[in-house]
């Protein structure tokens, strides 16, 4: 029962704004939450339709030692009996919790490929109200992609996926927290479902997917990627405590520097090997240069913006203004 619990608990409102939204549904074998955004829902072997305070609901399991009984008082409560510990769960009214279900056609997904995408892409969604789309990752076609509007980044997914998507960051990082492979998803206009093999769901409404043409930044002639040097990122590491309020990254003849000024700041020079990878006159943000020590094996630094590439990968990062 506790792993029902941990499955569904991530889509339990933190305000009880919406009666019943602080509460699971439990209702003919299954435990659902919902929190306006999320819904989730799991197989549980409880034989009692009830709403259950979540928090609530969980702290009395998580006490429970060995046998559990469960029964509904006179009074409304559900109360949770193991050994000598006994608990009185205060329960919603029933039809205060929303009635949300999956929607749409099924598609069965391939095995493999959409948690990778969402382990390496949440680190680059955009935070920027402004931009709803870039608040999420997108699906199109084979590949998934998320930007912060100074890095964009292109994952290969491996197979084609089946509509348009927008999933947003909450959902991503819930989708992440369960860290299970869907079997197959579901969509209609404003939603999308993920179903699991022992019979849970995820359900979340969606973003736009209103992106604009990410082939103009990508698919670039006469691109000549070098290979990083294995040090590269670690330098940055040596750099970043010295760099200024911007966090500019300064690329100057035969080194990495915090600093135009050779005086100041701090500076780590090229290894000779790998001299030719990288420009002689160029400024990067230092944080957006350092998100991609996971996923960045090759870069061309000759392109406006450079381009870097990896595993099942690619994308690009814009330059910063000189200062």
């Amino acid at each position: 029962m506790i792993d029902a619990l941990k499955f569904v608990k991530g889509a339990v409102a933190k305000k009880d704004i919406i009666p019943g939204m602080t509460h699971f549904r439990v209702h003919q074998g299954t435990i659902k939450a919902h929190n306006g955004i999320i819904t989730i829902s799991s197989p549980i072997d409880l034989g009692i339709d009830c709403q259950p305070k979540a928090v609530d609901f969980v702290k009395a399991i998580e006490q429970c030692d060995g046998a559990v009984a469960m029964a509904m008082t006179p009074a409304g409560r559900l109360s949770v009996r193991s050994g000598k510990f006994k608990a009185f769960i205060n329960c919603g009214v029933d039809g205060t919790f929303p009635d949300v279900e999956p929607e749409g056609e099924v598609h069965p997904l391939p095995e493999g490929g959409l948690m990778k995408a969402l382990k390496v892409l949440e680190t680059m969604i955009a935070e920027d109200a402004s931009r709803p789309w870039a608040r999420g990752i997108l699906f199109r076609g084979e590949f998934a992609h998320a930007t912060n509007n100074v890095v964009i980044c292109q994952y290969w997914l491996g197979y084609e996926f089946p509509f348009d998507l927008v999933i947003p960051h909450l959902a991503v990082n819930e989708l992440m927290r369960i860290g299970i492979e869907p079997i197959s998803v579901q969509f209609t206009e404003n939603s999308v479902t993920f179903h699991y093999p022992d019979g849970q769901w995820f359900r979340t409404q969606t973003n736009p997917t209103t992106w604009p043409n990410i082939a103009m930044v990508l698919d670039k002639e006469n691109i000549e990627a070098q290979d990083l040097p294995p040090t590269f990122f670690k330098d940055l590491e040596l750099l970043r405590p010295f760099v200024d309020d911007l966090n500019h990254l300064y690329f100057v003849q035969g080194a990495m520097a915090t600093h135009i000024d050779e005086g100041l700041g701090a500076r780590v020079e090229h290894d000779g090997d790998f001299a030719h990878v990288f420009p002689t006159e160029a400024c990067y943000n230092i944080n957006m240069m350092r998100m991609l020590s996971s996923v960045a094996t090759s870069m061309d630094f000759n392109q406006v913006p450079a381009l870097f590439f990896g595993e099942n990968l690619r994308g690009a990062i814009m330059h910063m203004k000189h200062q």
